[in-house]
């Protein structure tokens, strides 16, 4: 939970979007409302917690809220941020541990094969959201190129891409295998497994990580042949 003085309030659900895509947990952000005194906030939630039955559980610390499962919007008082803000962590802690514990992989993407075929693939799974995630691609013994400013350069054979690595630690000339989000344009790494451990140790502190690959439009209705319907 955040509480943002300065923000204006129709920027909150972006800012609880984006703290949700960097952290994976649920999160709300709170701004100052137009009536003294009181705040008004979004929140965003993960795959699997919903948020409305969480905050239910709290509705004694709103003066009003509503949304659906992924989506919430919502007024309180002033003074009781803080109270609010600790029993949202306990509330949401538990169900963002077990929800957010396995990343899968779609399929193997050498990235040779980004083109205007693939992209056209990925243009026909839109829109996402809630049910309909983001394609999770590996891209396996990859090397760091470059990073900058949370942006990284991965390169596969003769072919490169960039990523954006929030929460995911990497550094030049590290190899190894990536796990990419594919998010229209914007490519999230998830993770990332090095082909040099030094250790027996898991590879990720939050992420239990397995490389699952099936055939990444199978499971997808929008790419799969539509049959043909006869008119009499």
């Amino acid at each position: 939970m955040v509480y943002r003085e300065t923000s204006p309030k129709g920027i909150a659900g972006l800012l609880a979007s984006k703290c949700v895509e960097r952290y994976a947990v649920p999160s709300v952000v709170l701004v100052p409302s137009t009536i003294p005194g009181q705040v008004s906030g979004s929140g965003r939630s993960i795959p699997g917690i919903d948020l409305v039955e969480t905050l239910r559980s709290l509705k004694e610390l709103f003066l009003r809220f509503g949304g659906h499962a992924q989506a919430v919007g919502l007024t309180m008082a002033v003074d009781r941020i803080e109270e609010f803000r600790e029993t949202f962590a306990r509330s949401v802690e538990p169900m963002a541990r077990v929800g957010s514990q396995r990343i899968h992989a779609e399929a193997e993407l050498p990235l040779s094969s980004l083109g205007r075929h693939f992209f056209e693939q990925l243009l026909l799974l839109e829109p996402f959201g809630e049910g309909n995630r983001p394609p999770t691609f590996s891209i396996r013994m990859a090397e760091v190129l470059s990073v900058r400013n949370k942006w990284a350069r991965i390169r596969e054979g003769r072919s490169s891409v960039e990523v954006l690595c929030w929460d995911v630690p990497i550094t030049e000339q590290m190899k190894g295998d990536f796990l990419v989000e594919f998010y229209g344009k914007t490519r999230i790494l998830r993770a990332f497994h090095s082909s040099i451990r030094q250790d027996s140790r898991p590879p990720f502190d939050r992420v239990s990580y397995s490389w699952k690959t099936i055939p990444w439009c199978e499971r997808r209705p929008q790419c799969r042949p539509q049959p043909q319907r006869s008119i009499k």
